[in-house]
């Protein structure tokens, strides 16, 4: 089967949901007036106390009310403090270093690559903020994109590995110093029932991204010189919360076209926005690959913007996008 992007198969589900509910909708509640609809959002991980001027959500919403039950939003900020944290140490405990040094790991642990798959969607997402940092847009010759699929079950040191079906699609740039995160999902995601101790130990975003990004440099000035990192067309639940929380009116459709919005890493959103799964991914690449990227390599700070036209948001929503600035 031809697989969708992750934007226009979310947009599908959606309208799908979107038709059944007006269907299904009883003749009474087609009267209710705009100021009594709901606002309702898409479906799809420290030691530094949080500040007391940390912002509150609205519980009238429903990504309010789901950051409010679920306390993401201190969780993330506090996750993101202790990455920031670490990341900025220069000598961390062996627990962080990354297990997975060589490339070759990869097919040993049961990942294999899939026919590179053009995406207009991705493409046109990542064009406004690849412009303003003067780097190619993607087509040119000096981006490679890469998919990794978790197909094959392995027996690696006497332990059997299953296949978890999971997946991570990534764009790479080393001479412009660029990596595009564009369609991931780990084993937790495409198989949530499996037991843990059936998943490959090498199922990272991190730890596949950086062997990725490894095998694709030439010298270590370039294996160094990654300084940006793009989310595009984020979807991720909690990710999409905790941007909510920092735009204005706490409205996600209120989320800029590039260039958006920009936190300092230090700031209260900045340090919130590594902690949620989009982030963390990005913390964990530059931590516990210290060795070979730069022993102080950090995220200086956060761009969001939205990657949707105003017609499409009025239809379906946004989809976010994030950029990580990096450096010592």
């Amino acid at each position: 089967m031809h697989r969708r992007t992750a934007k226009t198969s979310f947009y599908l589900v959606l309208l799908a949901a979107f038709i059944v509910g007006l269907i299904w909708r009883q003749p009474a509640q087609w009267s209710s007036s705009a100021s009594e609809a709901v606002i309702v959002r898409r479906s799809n991980q420290a030691n530094q106390s949080v500040p007391s001027a940390f912002p509150v959500v609205h519980d009238q919403t429903s990504h309010g009310e789901r950051l409010r039950k679920r306390g993401v939003l201190d969780d993330c900020h506090n996750r993101g403090c202790s990455l920031m944290k670490l990341c900025e140490t220069s000598e961390i405990e062996d627990k962080w270093h990354a297990t997975f040094t060589t490339f070759n790991q990869i097919g040993q642990y049961g990942w294999t690559t899939q026919p590179d798959e053009k995406n207009d969607d991705e493409a046109a997402s990542s064009k406004p903020a690849l412009n303003a940092l003067n780097i190619p847009e993607v087509g040119d010759g000096s981006w490679t994109k890469i998919k990794w699929l978790n197909s094959v079950a392995v027996d690696v040191e006497g332990h059997h590995y299953l296949a978890s079906e999971a997946y991570y699609t990534n764009i790479f740039n080393p001479s412009h110093g660029a990596i595009l995160a564009v369609d991931n999902h780990a084993p937790k995601d495409t198989s949530p029932d499996m037991e843990s101790g059936d998943i490959t130990p090498l199922y990272r975003w991190s730890d596949i991204t950086f062997l990725t990004w490894l095998s694709h440099t030439t010298s270590d000035a370039e294996l160094q010189g990654i300084k940006h990192i793009i989310r595009v067309n984020v979807i991720n639940e909690d990710t999409v919360d905790c941007i909510t929380n920092f735009v204005p009116d706490r409205n996600i459709d209120n989320l800029p076209q590039y260039p958006g919005l920009q936190f300092e890493s230090s700031s209260v959103a900045g340090l919130t926005l590594l902690g949620p799964p989009n982030g963390v991914g990005v913390g964990f690449f530059l931590l516990q690959h210290k060795a070979r990227l730069g022993k102080t390599r950090r995220v200086t700070s956060v761009r969001v913007w939205e990657s949707s036209t105003p017609d499409e948001i009025d239809m379906m929503g946004s989809i976010p996008c994030m950029l990580f600035e990096l450096s010592d």
